[in-house]
């Protein structure tokens, strides 16, 4: 059809394109999906199961103290620095390069 907005090639470019989603539908994020009904983005003015009321939450535990934040501390550095040596210990080391001094 001579007037048809679309050409063969525009509709070989869509059944490919449905049927490499069909196969791994992770494969592109290109596709822009709208659903049948916009209204799914409106945000709900009333309190329901998709937007609750915020409830806080009272404390069930003491303040912490300066000795708990300082044990906190070296605690996490002690971990930070365990893994930072096991990486170090299973990384392949780089190429050594010895040039001779002058006058060796």
């Amino acid at each position: 059809m001579q007037d048809a907005p679309y050409d063969i090639e525009d509709l070989n470019w869509a059944l490919h394109a449905i049927e490499q989603r069909e196969d791994d539908p992770h494969t592109s994020i290109d596709d822009y999906r709208m659903p049948g009904n916009p209204r799914l983005y409106d945000i709900p003015d009333d309190r329901g199961i998709l937007n609750p009321e915020i409830i806080a939450l009272e404390r069930r535990t003491g303040p912490s103290t300066a000795q708990d934040i300082e044990f906190l501390k070296k605690r996490l550095i002690l971990e930070a620095a365990s893994k930072v040596a096991g990486e170090i210990a299973t990384a392949p080391l780089p190429p050594l390069y010895y040039y001779a001094r002058k006058g060796q």
